[in-house]
């Protein structure tokens, strides 16, 4: 059934884009996407393709236009999550993405960590605090260090680090 559809396209896209031939690559994906124009993991990889070839815009319009469509998958809205935090000028855009795709995939770990990372970008330190606090443990050195900053910020006493975790969260 996949060799009736866009899976060979969307195979041989992802091979020539590993290997630097990137307007092939854009070719398979268009034709891929010409075959099935509603499949989650072909919007994806083509999106992130976009996102890798320094097109992040152009890489925001698909995702946007796919969930627009109904689209709801969550490898869409975190990778869109992805996208809107690696610049500075998606900020405002990317509050009202990471928000959307909470009300969609709530208790996604990504998600939730893109969407703490949006607020506090956006200074909304209250707001955040609790994204990093949830995800704070044992192996998240970066939601440590994100619940310790917040609570710096916050004027409030924040927990110590152990000296295992010290050059991790630093």
């Amino acid at each position: 059934r996949e060799i009736l559809k866009g899976g060979p396209q969307h195979l041989l896209a992802e091979c020539l884009a590993k290997i630097g031939q990137n307007a092939e690559a854009e070719a398979q994906y268009k034709q891929a996407l010409e075959q099935e124009p509603e499949a989650p993991g072909i919007i994806h990889d083509y999106a992130f393709f976009m996102h890798q070839q320094k097109r992040s815009l152009e890489a925001l319009q698909t995702l946007h236009g796919a969930v627009d469509k109904g689209i709801n998958d969550e490898r869409l809205w975190h990778l869109g999550g992805f996208i809107v935090n690696s610049q500075a000028e998606f900020l405002e855009f990317g509050l009202e993405w990471t928000a959307e795709a909470l009300q969609f995939f709530p208790d996604h770990a990504g998600i939730r960590g893109f969407r703490g990372e949006t607020l506090l970008k956006a200074g909304r330190i209250e707001e955040a605090l609790p994204f990093f606090q949830q995800a704070d443990g044992p192996g998240q050195p970066s939601a440590r260090a994100a619940v310790i900053l917040c609570e710096l910020v916050l004027d409030r006493q924040a927990m110590p680090v152990t000296p295992d975790d010290e050059g991790k969260t630093s």
